[in-house]
């Protein structure tokens, strides 16, 4: 593309896309250094940048750490509202939660229930129970992602798993694990 024939509208379009696909903060020089491969001016790449921002489609930061940057990061800044920007996302990208610890959020969970060997009790806490306090905080998570994470734990010798008392019932609430069904669970 050359500058006369990229629109503005194409611009702000490609930006998107190229800030989308990153899903995290792009510095203005990197996203720069690709337009003007494609032959856009600094002066179209600005307007679509500040209209972007204007319209809140994108985030433009300035560098947290102003001693980080390089002369060419500097040069590449936009000076908005007073203060030089230096990198851009989607803020949509950026509010994506994180993949879950899921092992983290059982062992939490397990402590939280008091599913340790105490002097007052032996801790033992059964699994389908633990399923359904793990989803009250945090509802995302599905009984297979759960019992994955058990069996990692119970793999690194971090969980103990028991065998409760055997009803039909059980095989369909408990864990099953190297060939074995287990009901109940604790931290070790």
């Amino acid at each position: 593309m050359s500058n006369q024939t990229t629109t503005d509208v194409q611009v702000i379009d490609g930006t998107i896309d190229i800030l989308t696909a990153a899903g995290d903060f792009v510095t203005l020089a990197d996203l720069r250094a690709e337009w003007a491969t494609a032959g856009v001016s600094r002066d179209q790449v600005d307007r679509a940048l500040t209209a972007l921002h204007t319209a809140h489609r994108i985030s433009l930061i300035p560098e947290s750490n102003q001693k980080m940057l390089t002369d060419s990061q500097r040069a590449a800044a936009l000076r908005l509202g007073g203060e030089d920007r230096h990198l851009a996302a989607i803020p949509e990208a950026l509010t994506q939660p994180a993949v879950p610890d899921v092992p983290g959020i059982v062992a939490s969970t397990l402590h939280d229930l008091g599913a340790y060997n105490r002097e007052t009790s032996t801790g033992w806490y059964p699994i389908h129970r633990l399923r359904q306090a793990v989803q009250e905080d945090h509802p995302y998570l599905v009984d297979a992602e759960i019992d994955d994470a058990l069996r990692a734990l119970s793999g690194r010798g971090a969980v103990g798993l028991r065998h409760s008392v055997s009803r039909s019932s059980d095989r369909r609430i408990g864990l099953e694990y190297k060939g074995q069904h287990w009901g109940l669970t604790r931290l070790k």
